[in-house]
């Protein structure tokens, strides 16, 4: 008898610490967590349980640092995931939304012990707000259900102009930035050392230091870190990348003014509105960065404006000219220009052509299809180093004529194979059958769908249009290969 009462006495016991370790254990599906509620695991997945469709989606992580993010229902809906330093942001260039009520939102790459997320930034399809709030374990008896960023139930702990919850930094200085105490010196310069009163006079490359002193279309990146800009087309977002330094936030200027959402992290740094909003000023400061080094400019240029068209902006170098790293307006789209049945030339200077070994001088400007030996000139431009003209007899030559050139070479390759020259119709597109059969920093769209680049520069991104048709997937190539996430869907 009192042995069945002990041993029912343990059972009672037992049930009990069965439940409470049942209540007290953290959720490991997102379909476990409250309504409108968000909830990190130890392992970096981002359970979720919002019943609102999500079109795009921003969060700090507490304690840690993020290198990357991917899969769960983001990847599905083809999101865009930027995950760097503590921020984490998500988006849809297609307009996509996560439909999935609840489950894993995305699986973070984590460094370090990360405490939770605060920071919550949700919108819906329609730019509104979707309240969120973070799984604080244990059930939920917050009475208003409102949490402060600490996760206090009606606490009063607010983010501080860095991001941090409870912090003490504020806006500050003459150049009006978070934290800052910068002093305008005796030459009137905002945070300057008093030196630049002395200049002899001459163009070290930063004299101009109001976008609206640059050129039309270019932007341009001041050693303090602002980013100056003169572009008369509005601009709903853009991307590039920052050389020789990295940035860990960017903030203020007319992108913080439009109510951007401004990502910076490692040399990318990636702008655009959850509300349609654009930046509709002409010039001035686009934003300002913290950057970690010396930098010495931005490339890898991406400006779109409200219709997702693709804004021409180029980075002004500091001596009024194109450093290169912007679009040169080379071949895309599938489009050659053809070559008219002209000379050797269609528009540049081809005489810079005499400069190299076995050309015919009769071969300038005269007619391709005039031409008696068509073998001999084939054969000369096979032997041209058209993707890498520096250091090689094409030195002097300009864009146009690089550009003729590799149309040439291209329908040469093709007729030489085929052993037909003389029955080219030169004034058609030739076939390009790879990215190095195109000029240097050239894209090519082929019939197939086949996207082909030849670019001296390692790619850390790209955007681009497609004219004429939609897109619903894109996959393989160097892209894949490199572990890309390319997001295709419409025209873009």
């Amino acid at each position: 008898m009192f042995n069945a009462i002990n041993k029912k006495i343990l059972i009672n016991i037992f049930s009990i610490l069965f439940l409470f370790n049942f209540l007290l254990a953290d959720p490991t599906d997102g379909c476990e967590l409250g309504e409108g509620e968000i909830f990190l695991t130890t392992s970096g997945d981002v359970l979720y349980n919002i019943p609102t469709d999500i079109a795009g989606y921003q969060f700090n992580v507490d304690g840690a640092t993020a290198s990357g993010a991917s899969g769960g229902e983001s990847q599905s809906a083809g999101f865009t995931v930027s995950a760097g330093g503590s921020t984490v942001l998500a988006f849809s260039f297609t307009g996509a939304t996560v439909s999935t009520d609840c489950g894993l939102l995305t699986t973070l790459s984590l460094n370090g012990e990360a405490t939770g997320l605060s920071g919550l930034v949700f919108s819906d399809a329609a730019a509104a707000t979707i309240n969120v709030s973070y799984y604080s374990g244990g059930g939920d008896d917050c009475a208003s259900g409102v949490y402060d960023c600490a996760g206090v139930c009606d606490g009063t702990s607010v983010e501080d102009c860095s991001g941090v919850c409870g912090g003490d930094a504020v806006v500050g200085g003459c150049d009006e930035q978070c934290g800052s105490t910068a002093e305008v010196d005796e030459c009137g310069v905002c945070g300057g050392d008093g030196t630049s009163c002395g200049d002899d006079g001459g163009d070290d490359g930063s004299a101009v230091t109001d976008g609206c002193d640059l050129p039309m279309d270019t932007i341009h990146l001041l050693g303090n870190g602002d980013v100056i800009y003169h572009v008369p087309t509005d601009i709903a977002g853009y991307q590039f990348n920052i050389d020789g330094a990295t940035a860990s936030g960017a903030s203020g200027g007319e992108s913080q003014s439009a109510g951007f959402t401004v990502s910076a992290g490692g040399s990318t740094v990636l702008a655009f509105s959850f509300t349609g909003a654009t930046v509709s000023t002409d010039c001035g400061l686009l934003t300002t960065l913290s950057l970690n080094g010396e930098a010495t400019g931005l490339s890898g240029l991406v400006f779109s404006d409200a219709a997702a068209a693709t804004i021409p902006v180029e980075y002004f170098a500091g001596d009024g000219g194109d450093d290169g790293t912007a679009d040169d307006g080379g071949t895309t789209g599938g489009d050659t220009g053809g070559m008219d049945d002209g000379g050797m030339d269609d528009g540049g200077d081809d005489e810079c052509l005499l400069d190299c070994p076995g050309i015919d001088p009769t071969w300038i400007d005269a007619e391709i299809s005039e031409i008696d030996d068509i073998y001999a000139l084939c054969n000369f431009v096979m032997t041209l180093s058209i993707s890498s003209p520096e250091g090689t007899c094409l030195d002097d030559c300009d864009v146009e004529t690089l550009e003729s050139g590799a149309d040439i070479q291209a329908t040469c390759d093709d007729c030489l194979q085929e052993q037909n020259c003389e029955d080219v119709e030169w004034d058609s597109d030739p076939s390009v059958d790879s990215g190095c059969d195109l000029p240097n920093n050239n894209l090519y769209l082929s019939n197939d769908g086949e996207v082909f680049y030849n670019s001296d520069t390692d790619i850390a991104g790209f955007q681009f249009d497609v004219d004429g048709t939609s897109v619903n997937g894109a996959d393989g190539g160097d892209a894949a290969a490199a572990g890309f996430s390319v997001s295709a869907g419409g025209s873009t």
